[in-house]
């Protein structure tokens, strides 16, 4: 088994798993055979779980599409992984999300991501695979995204943290 770091894996990381055509399907689906090690800790969010069903059922987005029921079939397999937990969303999420909308003016599906982010951050998970923007911990300005000059590709320092105390929360890639 691999060992890999605790994080949450997006949707495009489990549809790059099952996709044996995708050039991101070796590193995908090793990641996510990772999770059949208990001592493991990946995650998904309910979010992420209906984004990857809307990807392996639509034939537009994902090049083998597969009928509901075999969906199903599928996400129950990945969620009896031992080392893949579902991340609760407490209400704390929504305020977060908000604020982290207030500071960064995304549009259309990047909303998405936030909301992703904000539920990692209130869970306490600092590592994402694959399409979540960079984000930097700072203790006394939490839940700050990192690149607000649009820079979502890796993760870099917080230039605007004067107390050195943030922690850059890299956005992993698979692709």
């Amino acid at each position: 088994m691999t060992s890999v770091e605790p994080g949450v894996l997006d949707a495009n990381v489990l549809a790059y798993a099952l996709n044996a055509d995708a050039a991101q399907h070796m590193a995908a689906r090793t990641l996510l055979e990772a999770a059949r090690d208990p001592s493991t800790s990946l995650y998904v969010t309910s979010q992420i779980l209906c984004e990857f069903y809307s990807i392996i059922t639509n034939v537009r987005r994902f090049p083998k599409a597969v009928s509901a029921a075999e969906a199903v079939r599928i996400l129950s397999t990945i969620l009896a992984l031992p080392g893949l937990q579902i991340l609760p969303m407490p209400s704390q999420v929504v305020t977060g999300w908000i604020h982290l909308l207030g500071r960064h003016a995304v549009e259309g599906a990047g909303v998405f991501d936030l909301q992703i982010v904000a539920t990692m951050l209130a869970n306490g998970v600092q590592r994402g695979w694959r399409r979540l923007p960079p984000v930097a911990v700072c203790a006394s300005r939490p839940l700050m995204l990192d690149g607000d000059d649009g820079n979502r590709e890796g993760a870099s320092a917080c230039s605007r943290c004067p107390h050195g105390s943030q922690r850059t929360i890299a956005a992993d890639r698979v692709d």
